[in-house]
């Protein structure tokens, strides 16, 4: 599915990880109270540069978001067919390049499972809240999915749904 005439989707927002998306964050950082266990399992399990997958329990536990909505079954599959991800996505810094273009929208599905919801977002973003800053900006669409932060194997098609109608057209009224 093309997502033309949306610049920016982003899924699942669960808890507060907005402020990663501003230019020089990183998703992950030293001072991350489990990143002594991540670095070492990076050296050990997955040959120097990888995040080996993490096993049932750590899924379940929300160590990588909620798991709410998650099954047995779907927790099986994430844990056999799983693939290491490079540390350096974890890692480095976050380069934003150009603005947005205000002929493109902005879209942030929340999933609620994680305890965030839509009006949290929106009284930080009023309150200044740092952490919701990149998210302030004018143009911003802000949806809610009530599953956990892998929506995309606890409400498939409730994501498919949502996605498609944040980038189907609206009809211009006139």
């Amino acid at each position: 599915m093309s997502l033309t005439g949306v610049r920016t989707v982003y899924a699942p927002l669960c808890g507060w990880t907005a402020h990663r998306f501003q230019t020089g964050s990183r998703s992950w950082t030293r001072s991350h109270p489990s990143s002594a266990r991540y670095e070492r399992d990076v050296r050990e399990r997955g040959d120097g540069w990888r995040v080996p997958v993490v096993d049932r329990e750590t899924l379940a536990s929300g160590m990588f978001g909620s798991a709410a909505g998650l099954d047995d079954a779907q927790l099986e599959m994430i844990e056999e067919r799983g693939t290491p991800q490079s540390y350096a996505t974890f890692t480095s810094p976050l380069r934003l390049i150009g603005g947005a273009s205000p002929s493109h929208r902005r879209a942030m599905i929340i999933c609620t499972g994680g305890g965030m919801t839509a009006d949290m977002l929106r009284q930080a973003i009023e309150q200044g809240d740092p952490r919701a800053a990149a998210l302030a900006g004018p143009g911003w669409e802000f949806y809610e999915l009530a599953t956990g932060h892998w929506s995309m194997f606890s409400a498939a098609v409730e994501l498919a749904h949502l996605l498609h109608s944040i980038a189907t057209p609206t009809p211009a009224k006139g």
